[in-house]
């Protein structure tokens, strides 16, 4: 939205400029350019303006944020992650030491076996696994292209930051996501 106001400033600055060489081409404010500098500012900022605004058009089509607000039947939640591959969230803040129930949100079909692990790695570079249990939640109005929600049992983490979380369901790699721990 900035890019596209920037523009249209520049738009309606330049317009301001080319009214003032025809009305007051001798005034005192259109004297102080040289006639080869004004032509280079009046070609030049509608060429900034339009590039401006389609980078701001662009930037507003193509955006996507790094959370999702949904509805879930125990409320409303806010999913982080990788939108559009795996995401997660909680009714709580994840926070170090504490147990925390997660869900987890894929939006690619996925199949979880029996045997689940996740492999954290923290920012320290310390890695643990936990064996955890993924139920899926049987949810019927599942917008935003949402394939399946899955609860993981209660968790805890040892250290807080962003840690490198990897889903493992029985040999094979499942996901790759960043989850935050405070």
């Amino acid at each position: 939205m900035t890019y596209i106001a920037l523009g249209i400033v520049l738009l309606i600055v330049s317009l301001i400029l080319i009214i003032a060489d025809k009305r007051a081409t001798y005034s005192r404010f259109m004297s102080s350019f040289s006639n080869k500098g004004f032509k280079q500012l009046r070609i030049g900022l509608p060429i900034i303006a339009i590039l401006a605004i389609g980078y701001g058009i662009f930037h507003l089509i193509t955006y996507q944020p790094p959370y999702l607000d949904i509805y879930v039947e125990e409320g409303e939640y806010t999913v982080f992650g990788e939108i559009g591959e795996v995401g997660y969230y909680a009714p709580q803040l994840i926070k170090k030491k504490e147990e925390a129930s997660i869900h987890l949100v894929f939006w690619e079909p996925v199949e979880i076996g029996d045997n689940t692990k996740l492999q954290v790695t923290y920012p320290s570079g310390k890695s643990e696994e936990l064996d955890v249990t993924l139920t899926p939640i049987r949810e019927t109005n599942l917008k935003h292209n949402i394939q399946s929600i899955y609860e993981v049992s209660p968790i805890s983490f040892s250290e807080k930051g962003v840690a490198d979380v990897t889903i493992i369901s029985g040999n094979k790699t499942i996901e790759n996501m960043e989850m935050e721990i405070h």
